[in-house]
């Protein structure tokens, strides 16, 4: 056997080594019905000559089950006087479990299957197993044996089969840094490319090749042009998004610059780096009523870029973010499926024009917020808008993508070391002023709220209409009576439960101060 030949035989399993050596070229099936029928046809003269068997069945015996895959197995059955075969179910299941990667874990009940790539679940356990039956057949009809067999058989196999694969195992999946691209998987600790392979145990695959480059290419320019410098900030943090990691950065990014500037087209060519692994959930959706379905599907996601910002940020929403954004444990209860907890690792991208959401101005939100100013103006007003056009088309800008992933990736990393992102004096100062400046109940408080004579002052229900008009914000998107109260409360204000009269002193900043009125301001009223 040559050097090249010795190198191929090692990469064969003993099956297939055994089936080059005995086929001939021939088939499986083929070479084993032709031995089959040549062992019975020897044992029926040898009955009708000698009305003995062949001295030589073991050796024949022997060569039929050398043939056969290793779970059949063949004997003489004196009584019906014709040779039989029997199954070794164990080896059966071992056969099926080496053909098909497919698992079941806690995780993944309805089992996970290898595509090549990647691991992808089953919708349902039925699915799976419809899988495994085929497997089952498929096996089976390596020699051709399916319609030789009952149904009872058939069932049993079935039934041992899936039973033994569908245990469930301690296989954890998405715990490596690793980043599974179309052309390979990248580990992130070491920026080195290698194969595909299931024993990464990785579920997600993005969409698009990694390209090695130590430039940003026609994105990074992009990016350049509407961030200045800041597009430092915007590189760290977008190769930081294809990290299994959340809790060492714990940031979220808001972009904001006029309209039509071209933030939307930036934002639409790095989600596409993520494909379906991308999401574009507000705080609103996230933290409200329908919030556990949404947040079950970030859990799934790798990139979270919003493509217009709230207008306005609940006490829940905020709470949200701070768990969104720590590496916490974050519960999901979604309609039809057992409630679970999960740790969130789809990154923030919000776009702003004008209107930023209202964010307290505590220590946790200076730290997490990160505000970058995209500056350019609007295409429309360019010198020339069609040349600007086409240099930065989305074809273009998708064909080079991966020269700026592999390039913030490379940038995270550095960031990473740091514990930080890379945040310009400008952007800190930017950052800050938009958290002083957007603390709507305070501004409300400082234009309308006054003193009073008497104790009982403005009612909250007329109090909240006043506070929502000058949020000028569409209804959904209102603070709520809770939400009102506690930020109330926060800055020191109290609303009497009982019901209480006002003073007609002051009845230009008290509503209907002679009737008796539940929740009314205590020593303030409203002076529109």
């Amino acid at each position: 056997m040559t050097t090249e030949a010795s190198r191929l035989a090692d990469t064969l399993t003993d099956e297939e080594k055994q089936q080059i050596t005995q086929q001939h070229d021939k088939p499986l099936h083929v070479n084993y019905w032709e031995t089959r029928q040549h062992v019975n046809d020897l044992i029926k003269q040898s009955l009708e000559v000698s009305s003995e068997l062949p001295t030589n069945l073991d050796d024949l015996l022997e060569e039929l089950n050398t043939i056969s895959p290793r779970w059949l197995s063949h004997h003489y059955d004196a009584k019906a006087k014709q040779l039989v075969h029997s199954i070794n179910y164990e080896q059966f299941l071992k056969i099926i479990q080496h053909k098909i990667p497919l698992i079941f874990t806690h995780q993944y009940k309805n089992g996970i299957l290898y595509t090549g790539k990647n691991w992808e679940e089953y919708d349902s356990k039925r699915e799976a197993k419809e899988y495994i039956k085929s497997a089952c057949i498929d096996e089976i009809e390596t020699v051709k044996l399916y319609s030789k067999l009952s149904n009872p058989i058939l069932s049993k196999i079935y039934s041992y089969v899936q039973a033994g694969m569908t245990k469930e195992q301690s296989i954890r999946f998405d715990t490596k840094n690793y980043a599974n691209f179309s052309n390979g998987t990248l580990d992130l600790d070491t920026n080195k490319m290698h194969p595909h392979t299931k024993d990464d145990y990785i579920t997600k695959l993005l969409p698009i090749d990694y390209e090695g480059s130590d430039e940003g290419g026609l994105v990074y320019d992009y990016a350049k042009h509407l961030l200045g410098d800041e597009v430092q900030t915007l590189s760290e943090w977008f190769g930081y998004m294809f990290f299994n990691d959340m809790a060492t950065m714990n940031n979220i990014v808001f972009i904001q610059g006029v309209g039509g500037n071209g933030k939307s087209t930036l934002l639409r060519v790095l989600a596409s780096a993520f494909g379906e692994y991308a999401s574009g959930y507000s705080i609103t959706q996230l933290s409200g009523r329908e919030g556990d379905r949404y947040l079950d599907d970030l859990a799934t996601k790798q990139a979270n870029i919003i493509a217009e910002s709230d207008p306005y940020i609940t006490e829940n929403g905020l709470n949200l973010i701070k768990l969104l954004t720590g590496g916490d444990p974050i519960g999901a209860n979604p309609k039809g499926k057992k409630a679970y907890t999960f740790t969130n690792t789809a990154k923030f991208i919000v776009s702003a024009n004008y209107n930023l959401p209202a964010i307290e101005n505590e220590p946790e939100f200076r730290r997490r917020f990160v505000l970058l100013n995209a500056g350019s103006p609007a295409i429309a007003n360019m010198q020339d808008p069609l040349a600007f056009k086409n240099k930065f088309s989305m074809d273009k800008m998708l064909n080079d993508l991966p020269k700026f992933v592999s390039y913030s990736i490379q940038q995270a990393q550095h960031a990473l070391d740091n514990k930080e992102l890379t945040i310009l004096p400008e952007t800190k100062a930017r950052t800050e002023q938009w958290l002083q400046s957007t603390d709507y109940v305070q501004h409300f408080t400082d234009m309308f709220i006054v003193p009073i004579t008497g104790m009982y002052g403005v009612s909250r229900p007329y109090l909240i209409d006043r506070f929502n008009d000058f949020l000028d914000t569409e209804a959904d998107n209102r603070m709520t009576t809770q939400e009102f109260t506690q930020a109330m409360n926060k800055k020191g204000f109290e609303f009497e439960p009982k019901p209480r009269k006002g003073s007609r002193e002051d009845e230009p900043t008290v509503d209907d101060p002679a009737q008796h009125k539940r929740n009314r301001l205590r020593n303030y009223g409203y002076k529109g």
